[in-house]
């Protein structure tokens, strides 16, 4: 990144192990949410996930995939039962 100054130190990359922790807590509380629904596109929602957390560039899926986990978060999504 250029300022008109020079450059600026960006900080550097967490450690894996440290995403995997924040991922592990993000789908713990989403298990919790009842975000995950149905059963049957639980694998693909996960890999959604943490595809567009790594990445910079998100398609129309991926934003509409963080809205409702946002939206679970914030307690307006139901809790689903199987």
């Amino acid at each position: 990144l250029f300022l008109r100054g020079g450059a600026v130190d960006l900080d550097p990359p967490a450690p894996q192990e440290e995403f995997e922790g924040m991922y592990a807590q993000l789908d713990a509380m989403l298990e919790a949410s009842g975000f995950f629904y149905p059963p049957d596109r639980v694998p693909t929602t996960k890999r959604t996930l943490r595809n567009l957390l790594t990445k910079p560039a998100w398609s129309t899926y991926e934003i509409r995939t963080m809205r409702g986990v946002l939206s679970a978060l914030d307690g307006r999504k139901l809790r689903r039962r199987d």
